[in-house]
């Protein structure tokens, strides 16, 4: 029998064939993921400012470390007499003076004298000329850092005169001068590491810890340079302020390392002596 395209079994069989065709198994279609490109935070931008502006208002910051610092040094006391409660409220205290004056004397850009270099080794820094040339890099950081080595130094002298008064001998003075210019010192630095350990998200009480541990090994170093700057040895007020910026220098170096060896033995932190180091010298430099 033939199959004409008007007979009905022929359009039983093309139905048949077309059923069989929606049938047929199709080629698995393999849908590639979409790339998401990280994103990159881009550069803080330059504020509008003039450096002199810029200048003025890393000096008040500067300022401003010394009651950031008191503040601190409140909340480290109350934490060893136990009163968690009132640590807590000096502790928000001296984030509540940061944020102020981060908020009432902004920067103008976010220069670093170094940067990572093209290893991961610690000792790989790239210095940052394009920063060093520039004169908002000066404006920005120099007079804060000026200020925390002020801060200090009046501690030393505050404490060396007391224990003058106090009819102690030189090796009394110094020693008081030692400590006065350590602890302000290390109250400085160890109020920004505590603010530093709640961003990261560790709690008030393993904060404490850690900018204590911190605050402490900075007094040491603190305490040296404030002498030096103070050292009746030296010939004259320039040559004594000399040698004390190098050793302030080198204490600053040394003191964000000491940071990462605190947190590593507190708080259990993996040591990243890379960023360590790069801050080291950027604030050593800086001193």
């Amino acid at each position: 029998m033939t199959l004409t395209p008007d007979n009905p079994l022929a359009k039983s069989v093309d139905d048949g064939k077309r059923l069989m065709d929606g049938l047929t198994p199709q080629p698995e279609v393999i849908m590639e993921p979409e790339v998401v490109e990280p994103k990159v935070a881009a550069p803080a931008p330059e504020r509008d400012m003039s450096d002199w502006e810029a200048a003025k208002n890393s000096a008040a910051r500067g300022l401003m470390m010394g009651p950031s610092g008191g503040a601190w040094l409140m909340g480290q006391i109350h934490h060893w007499l136990g009163n968690e409660d009132l640590s807590k409220e000096w502790m928000a205290k001296n984030t509540e003076i940061k944020e102020k004056s981060e908020e009432m004397f902004p920067r103008k850009s976010n220069l670093q004298a170094f940067t990572k270099g093209e290893t991961d080794k610690w000792y790989d820094q790239d210095v940052n000329w394009e920063a060093l040339g520039d004169p908002t890099f000066w404006a920005d950081a120099g007079p804060e850092g000026a200020m925390s080595l002020v801060w200090s130094l009046a501690g030393a002298k505050g404490a060396g005169k007391l224990a003058q008064l106090m009819k102690g001998g030189k090796k009394a003075q110094y020693a008081a001068g030692f400590a006065g210019g350590g602890v302000l010192g290390g109250a400085l630095e160890g109020a920004g590491h505590y603010d530093e350990k709640i961003r990261e998200g560790y709690t008030h009480e393993e904060a404490v810890k850690a900018s204590g541990a911190f605050g402490l090994t900075v007094a040491a170093l603190s305490g040296l340079g404030s002498m030096k700057v103070l050292n009746p040895k030296a010939k004259t007020a320039i040559g004594s302020f000399i040698v004390g910026g190098m050793t302030e220098g080198s204490t600053e170096f040394l003191e964000s390392p000491a940071g990462e060896l605190m947190d590593n033995l507190i708080l259990g932190r993996e040591i990243d002596m890379q960023d360590a180091v790069n801050a080291g010298l950027n604030e050593g430099f800086l001193a």
